[in-house]
């Protein structure tokens, strides 16, 4: 991407995207959670578990530069597994029957959700680090978190909002749409 502003609005686009699970999965999520009289110890347990994958980015980005397929780019197949993968677990998570009552089941598909994510993430800072002039890098990297942060900051409200409103599925449901747009 040699034009500037396209090069910042595919970063933006693709922070803002890895900002919606993660609002509604490590925020929204646990305060439901709370509200619906779930223990300290389940609320902390979801938590501990679901951001596992995070830890893990270092072993998965030497994977994710050893294997590419090249006809497509370096980045760009890890970007859309990343992005599919997103779309897909947060379907999957909408279907979970009485999510109150499978708490299990609920951290099983979230950590899922944010294997994904990092996925994404390594993608995404790989094609920065890759495409992005070095003096320009901290800019990027700026606009990048701020368009996380208002992702995060959407979903969490909106995903509240909806589960309160109307559903657990119903909110992830509609939380899917502009990661299926942004795919």
């Amino acid at each position: 991407i040699y034009n500037p502003v396209w090069r910042y609005l595919t970063f933006i686009v693709l922070y803002f995207s890895q900002g919606i699970p993660e609002g509604i999965t490590l925020f929204a999520i646990p305060a439901w959670m709370a509200m619906n009289g779930k223990s300290t110890a389940e609320i902390a347990a979801y938590s501990a578990v679901v951001l596992i994958p995070f830890s893990l980015k270092i072993l998965f980005a030497p994977m994710m530069e050893r294997y590419t397929y090249l006809p497509m780019g370096r980045r760009r197949p890890w970007l859309l597994f990343g992005q599919f993968g997103i779309l897909c677990s947060l379907v999957a998570l909408s279907f979970v029957p009485n999510p109150l009552g499978n708490i299990f089941l609920i951290t099983t598909v979230v950590l899922f959700v944010h294997v994904f994510v990092i996925f994404q993430d390594i993608a995404t800072d790989s094609l920065v680090i890759d495409i992005v002039p070095i003096e320009e890098q901290g800019k990027a990297n700026s606009f990048m978190w701020g368009s996380k942060t208002i992702g995060t900051s959407i979903s969490l409200f909106l995903g509240s909002w909806l589960i309160n409103q109307y559903s657990f599925a119903i909110a992830l449901l509609i939380m899917s749409v502009p990661v299926m747009v942004i795919l």
